[in-house]
């Protein structure tokens, strides 16, 4: 698949169970480490590394894959710890996070909301926002979102007056 996601411009996800130490009978999952090889192996194409709040030790990850700038960590996952968004934003940079959600929106949602406390600079968290989205993703995926306002205007909230 790799060499496909190259030729086309798209990115990989690849889900991780962070720090893995044996092998799950029906389980593809990958960790950090395993995921690096990987992105190595194949430079031209971003990896998408989902998630860094599911599965295991978090912080095991964040030095597996610093050195390897084809890895983008996506923010998703079930767990939200206080501190893992920060840890991963200080290891490999906000250039390589980006915003997602997973199995609930709650937990997303949580994530979209701890950015403002990570530290992040309001260009860092424009880029994990959206930012890094547009950018790994093909030319044009996300034109229409971003010719539409990002928030209801008042008129689309509330029912008008007669």
């Amino acid at each position: 698949m790799p060499p496909q996601a190259a030729q086309y411009g798209v990115p990989v996800l690849q889900h991780v169970w962070q720090h893995r130490r044996r092998e799950w009978p029906n389980q593809e999952a990958s960790d950090g480490v395993e995921l690096a090889q990987l992105a190595v192996r194949h430079p031209r194409v971003t990896f998408l590394l989902a998630h860094i709040g599911g599965g295991g030790d978090w912080a095991h990850t964040n030095p597996a894959v610093r050195d390897v700038s084809n890895i983008v960590m996506d923010l998703s996952g079930s767990g939200i710890d206080r501190g893992m968004i920060d840890e991963a934003l200080r290891w490999v940079g906000a250039q390589r996070l980006l915003w997602a959600c997973d199995l609930t929106l709650c937990t997303g949602l949580t994530k979209l909301r701890a950015l403002a406390y990570t530290g992040a600079s309001a260009d860092e968290s424009s880029d994990m926002r959206w930012r890094n989205a547009v950018r790994i993703f093909p030319p044009g995926t996300f034109d229409a979102a971003l010719v539409r306002p990002l928030a209801p205007s008042p008129s689309d909230m509330a029912p008008e007056a007669a």
